[in-house]
């Protein structure tokens, strides 16, 4: 007589089943508001419209997002993935050729992108999820510029992300109109003069000079006659 297999509980198949449901659920939702976003502003979007959009109850919309702005912050860490913005900046020498991957990415998800941006909850979760980014692009840097201090190379890495990232896409694009290939084409050039800029700069100590207290200016005594 053969053995019969065990079976897994019932319940533990219910549960699987439960969770697959409400994973596909929220799916929808993220994808019905990224939909909209494509044509119209973060501002005329409520739960219970986008529950009509994904074809759910408005109960089920508050159950996964609770308030809008939760909802945003979803739609990042759901997008974030697809743009590319957390993988490993290359070398150096290398680093012109990041908005030339980076700026179709950000074509492609422009609306969210834009609705993302406006919303007030972004700027405050994204700090929350870029340090260690930030600390592995330093030690890049060092590379090209060793006679910089940590300070020095802070600063100088700001701009040179700036052309890798959706704002200054959108700045491109929306701001001065330029085409697609105008927008990769500026921040290749941009960013290879940043670097180049960056390892013919001077030594420099910025955690000195900040430190060092500013001496006001004396005003002459007239003397009296």
């Amino acid at each position: 007589m053969s053995e019969k297999r065990a079976q897994p509980p019932t319940h533990a198949k219910a549960r699987g089943t439960r969770d697959e449901q409400a994973h596909a659920t929220r799916e929808r939702l993220l994808l019905a508001a990224a939909r909209f976003f494509e044509s119209h502003p973060a501002s005329e979007l409520t739960l219970p419209k986008l529950a009509r959009l994904a074809g759910v109850t408005p109960p089920t919309a508050y159950t996964n997002f609770g308030t809008v702005d939760n909802l945003m912050r979803s739609l990042y860490e759901w997008v974030l993935p697809q743009l590319g913005t957390r993988e490993p900046l290359p070398v150096p020498a290398r680093l012109h050729e990041v908005p030339r991957e980076r700026f179709p990415r950000f074509a492609k998800h422009q609306g969210l992108l834009r609705a993302i941006w406006t919303s007030a909850s972004w700027s405050g979760h994204r700090s929350r999820t870029r340090t260690r980014y930030v600390e592995t692009a330093l030690e890049n840097l060092r590379g090209v510029a060793p006679h910089l201090d940590d300070r020095a190379l802070l600063v100088a890495l700001g701009p040179i992300m700036s052309f890798s990232y959706p704002p200054m896409w959108q700045w491109l694009r929306d701001v001065l109109g330029m085409t697609e290939e105008e927008a990769e084409l500026a921040a290749v050039w941009a960013t290879r003069s940043l670097v180049a800029a960056l390892a013919a700069s001077p030594p420099t100590n910025t955690a000195e000079k900040s430190a060092t207290p500013r001496r006001k200016p004396t005003r002459s005594r007239t003397k009296k006659g």
